[in-house]
């Protein structure tokens, strides 16, 4: 669970979201009209439940959605880039407009080529060290996450790497967070065995996706980082568990939880985000600009 927002995010985050788009997603009323592909109770973000639409690439209601002032990747870009009938956040591989995939859970940007054992924040607008303070190296996880970056103890880096995140890291990263993983990209789903990475690789290409979770050769093991962590709690919606747990919410409370000025997203009846955010594990979170 986010348990805080940057103060940024906090100011901004009093735009109600009610009667907006929500980026990536198709209008259901677009839908009802004739839109591509509308449809009820989908698979959104994070294997959450939706009434929004889907549909082909250009149809009535879709938003493109940049990264942090960057050019629109595949899940921020209003087309269905895997064939696979859900566009963007509706997509359940995708995890926020900084993934440049709708096949599997590997962001494909910046920083992710796999050439640099050193990482930053993994859901932001790169993946390489040093520009928002979050910084892990692969090496020094015992459970050998990137086979480029053997698992070295002694490595100088392994100190700084084991350090409590300073607050810049949580402020910048954190909120950007899916309920279920950690800052840099390793995440406890159900399906998988232990926490996996999801930029894992075989021979250079992407492999960890829904289908591959319980094979660690594709969806590879990593230790999480607890301290820079958005855990997944009964009452979420989180990569791979698409409802809160049974009893969560009352009677007029919306049933997953979210984090404070931030409204609920995907699941039936539930309003789209406004223009400024996307549906992530279903919360409207502000994308950071």
């Amino acid at each position: 669970m986010r348990h805080f927002l940057a103060g940024a995010l906090l100011v901004s985050s009093f735009a109600a979201c009610d009667g907006d788009v929500l980026v990536g997603e198709f209008v259901p009323e677009a839908a009802n009209q004739g839109g591509a592909g509308g449809t009820t109770n989908t698979t959104g973000i994070g294997g959450v439940s939706t009434t929004a639409g889907g549909g082909s690439a250009g149809a009535s209601g879709c938003i493109q959605r940049s990264c942090q002032n960057g050019p629109p990747y595949d899940c921020g870009d209003c087309i269905d880039n895997d064939n696979d009938g859900y566009v963007d956040s509706d997509d359940p591989d995708c995890l926020g407009p900084c993934h440049n995939s709708e096949s599997t859970f590997y962001g494909d940007i910046p920083g992710q080529d796999g050439g640099n054992c050193e990482k930053d924040c993994y859901f932001d607008k790169d993946s390489g060290s040093g520009n928002d303070n979050c910084f892990s190296d692969q090496s020094c996880d015992p459970n050998e996450p990137n086979p480029a970056c053997p698992y070295d103890p002694e490595s100088p880096s392994c100190e700084e790497a084991a350090a409590p995140p300073s607050q810049k890291c949580l402020d910048a990263c954190l909120p950007l967070v899916p309920n279920g993983c950690d800052c840099f990209g390793c995440c406890k789903i159900p399906g998988a065995l232990t926490p996996v990475f999801l930029g894992s690789e075989v021979d250079g290409a992407a492999t960890c996706d829904r289908g591959s979770l319980a094979d660690p050769e594709k969806c590879k093991p990593c230790t999480l980082n607890t301290a820079c962590q958005n855990p997944c709690d009964a009452c979420e919606v989180c990569v791979g568990k698409p409802d809160p747990d049974p009893g969560c919410g009352g009677d007029d409370e919306m049933p997953q939880e979210c984090p404070e000025f931030s409204d609920g997203c995907g699941l039936t009846g539930q309003d789209d985000c406004g223009v400024d955010y996307y549906c992530i594990t279903g919360c409207c979170i502000l994308t950071i600009k």
